[in-house]
């Protein structure tokens, strides 16, 4: 998967990262933003940039194999995004 994309969505903040959450529920990481800027965080968003996937989230394993916080595979992630704020989705 390495395509150019549109999303639309609400900018929120995730343990890794910018995320564009869909109306569905579902959420992409925008990869190198830590987290969204405090005027456009929580608003609909429009993020353009290359649809792949990429290990953010450490596997819920420690080194003793315990249960952890964590997530196993990797993650949906925009590559070279650029965004705007826009209004209410319809």
């Amino acid at each position: 998967m390495s395509k150019i994309v549109t999303i639309e969505g609400t900018a929120r903040d995730a343990k890794m990262g910018a995320v564009v959450v869909s109306e569905t529920g579902g959420a992409i990481y925008v990869e190198k933003l830590d987290a969204w800027p405090g005027d456009v965080h929580g608003k609909n968003v429009r993020v353009t940039g290359i649809l792949a996937t990429s290990k953010l989230i450490p596997d819920p394993v420690n080194e003793k194999g315990e249960l952890v916080a964590g997530a196993w595979g990797e993650q949906t992630v925009l590559r070279d995004a650029t965004w705007e704020v826009v209004g209410a989705r319809k």
